[in-house]
């Protein structure tokens, strides 16, 4: 039996130490969203804390929505805080059940959009490389017209990127453009999903997805795991 001052007991007893400090920093980030249920013209807010500098962020807004009677959709989001830059990034989105559809982006007087008049099988996808800064865009967002109005339009609006800026942080935006249906907020760290959540949106009940799911529980787990382990080891090797 090793001694309590075993350079063995020591050794393990701080890689053990270091393990937990290693586990608990890569799973801190902490995500909250709110409101539960929306209306046409309600602000989302995500609040992300604990998210270090040099993580791979990625957000994923979806969207299924009943069609109107005109054919015509839209989905956007206005006032747009984006609260950190994401360098290298990424903007891609896609819709399904589409006939015509564009992409339009607004930031003061700037103005992007891309699209096509025709989408052969109702699929349209686009995707873009860039650094997405820091700021408050005007709106981002898809409008087209469908290809079947018997079936609802699902959408897609993915931004990733590596993140520079605050470790707490607000993101939040306004979503219009839909009076009913749900949108699914998923958020991505170092290509692991941390976090996703259902809103229905309009006449439907409030309520969560079974999928929904906040990414602190195993932080708060793993830490009395680690010290129980390691006072035991320092029991036993004494």
């Amino acid at each position: 039996m090793f001694s309590s001052r075993s350079p063995c007991c020591c050794r393990i007893i701080s890689a053990i130490v270091c393990v937990c400090i290693l586990i608990g920093g890569a799973l801190a980030i902490e995500i909250s969203e709110s409101p539960d249920h929306l209306v046409k013209g309600d602000t989302v807010t995500l609040d992300i804390s604990g998210l270090n500098d040099n993580s791979v962020f990625g957000l994923v807004i979806l969207g299924n929505f009943s069609v109107y009677p005109d054919s015509a959709f839209t989905f956007q989001t206005n006032n747009f805080v984006m609260p950190f830059t994401l360098k290298g990034g990424n903007i891609s989105t896609s819709v399904n059940n589409a006939k015509t559809a564009f992409l339009t982006v607004q930031k003061g007087e700037q103005r992007a959009s891309v699209g096509k008049e025709t989408i052969p099988g109702g699929r349209f996808s686009y995707s873009d490389s860039r650094t997405i800064s820091a700021a408050t865009y005007d709106s981002m967002g898809l409008s087209g017209t469908v290809l079947d109005t018997t079936q609802p339009v699902t959408t897609s609006f993915q931004l990733s990127g590596v993140k520079t800026g605050p470790v707490n942080s607000r993101i939040s935006f306004v979503l219009d453009g839909i009076e009913s249906g749900t949108v699914q907020i998923v958020v991505y760290e170092n290509n692991a999903q941390v976090f996703s959540k259902n809103i229905p949106i309009g006449s439907q009940e409030p309520g969560t997805s079974p999928q929904d799911y906040p990414a602190t529980p195993v932080t708060i787990l793993l830490f009395p795991l680690c010290f129980a382990v390691a006072l035991f080891l320092y029991k036993q090797l004494q």
